[in-house]
């Protein structure tokens, strides 16, 4: 619940950011992952949670830690 809330107001925080700095041509951006498919989650979590999962999300993907690594 509380990576909920905080995720929301970090949109919040980006909208309103956006909306004064657009003003002047400035852009502001969040990146949002998802759902992180960890090596705990994988192994805490049934294939049918992580399928409700993706049906919830608007992202076509889950996605590991190895995604995000350059």
């Amino acid at each position: 619940m509380a990576h909920q809330a905080a995720k929301s107001g970090l949109v919040w925080l980006t909208r309103h950011a956006a909306s004064l700095a657009g003003r002047q041509g400035a852009r502001c951006n969040l990146l949002s992952p998802g759902v992180t498919l960890t090596a705990s989650a994988l192994a805490t979590t049934t294939e049918e949670w992580r399928y409700e999962a993706l049906a919830s999300i608007r992202s076509p993907r889950l996605t590991s830690p190895r995604t995000w690594q350059r």
